[in-house]
């Protein structure tokens, strides 16, 4: 089977993530390899949707099959 899953997560709700993830504010790179080192594998999708509900950060999301 074939999925796409999305989670987007608007600017206003970026700097908290870089704090919970322990990242300087508006360092890209270190944001997408700091997310990639914790939430991968089958259960990433829904392991960063979790970690995003438990500490209260706006986002959307979208599953295509």
């Amino acid at each position: 089977s074939d999925y796409e899953y999305v989670v987007t997560i608007p600017a206003t709700s970026l700097p908290q993530l870089y704090r919970l993830l322990g990242v300087e504010v508006d360092d890209r790179r270190a944001l997408l390899e700091a997310i990639a080192k914790r939430f991968h594998g089958n259960e990433c999708y829904s392991a960063i949707r979790d970690f995003l509900d438990q500490n209260s950060i706006e986002y959307e999301s979208f599953t295509w099959a």
